[in-house]
């Protein structure tokens, strides 16, 4: 199997677990049969999340970018925001979210990376569609945060995986030993760029 032949399986199979031919372990099952071995020996996987390249560097996988010679299917585009299949949510502590926002605010040290788009690397998921997909998911499942504050932001994991951040804060009151006290409740919802699958991070 070459790298063009791996890229095109994991395609296929994407196609089959957006349209829900696959379940999720049975997804991550195939793509882990997609291995290449290089011309130099190296072993390559596909990132079943990402669909990034992975590289054997002897003791782990490890993200890396595949040889410049092979050709990457180009992304599809959508004429409508794409649907949400499975909406997974991450339940968080609140000082975890803050720290996931000040990471964000910084450019992520190396975890969370920002990145501004030119004409010519636009984002299949545009921002505006990412604001609907994330109202959408808050509209459903964190009614009490309609119609807060919210925030968009963009950043690149270090699998090469793109999304939209769109961070929801309202102002709410809790009470605590008898005590009334006012704390931030914060939803975090990551938009894949490419594909419009989404996680939500809560404060709870």
């Amino acid at each position: 199997m070459d790298f063009k032949e791996a890229e095109s399986r994991y395609s296929a199979l994407k196609g089959r677990l957006e349209g829900g031919e696959l379940g999720g372990e049975e997804f991550q099952t195939q793509v882990g049969q997609l291995r290449v071995k290089d011309e130099h020996g190296h072993h390559w996987a596909i990132d079943a999340r990402s669909g990034g390249w992975l590289l054997y560097d002897g003791v782990k996988w490890v993200p890396a970018r595949a040889p410049e010679d092979i050709s990457h299917s180009p992304r599809p585009t959508y004429s409508q925001a794409p649907q949400r299949r499975g909406l997974p949510i991450l339940l968080i502590g609140a000082v975890a979210v803050a720290a996931l926002l000040c990471l964000m605010a910084l450019g992520g040290a190396g975890l969370i990376l920002s990145r501004s788009r030119g004409v010519e690397d636009e984002a299949v998921v545009s921002q505006e569609q990412a604001g609907r997909i994330a109202d959408q998911l808050i509209a459903e499942r964190f009614p009490d945060l309609t119609g807060a504050e919210r925030t968009i932001s963009s950043y690149e994991n270090p699998a090469g995986g793109e999304f939209w951040s769109v961070t929801y804060r309202r102002e709410v009151e809790t009470q605590v030993g008898g005590r009334t006290y006012t704390i931030p409740r914060i939803v975090i919802v990551s938009v894949d760029m490419d594909t419009g699958e989404t996680i939500a991070a809560v404060s709870d």
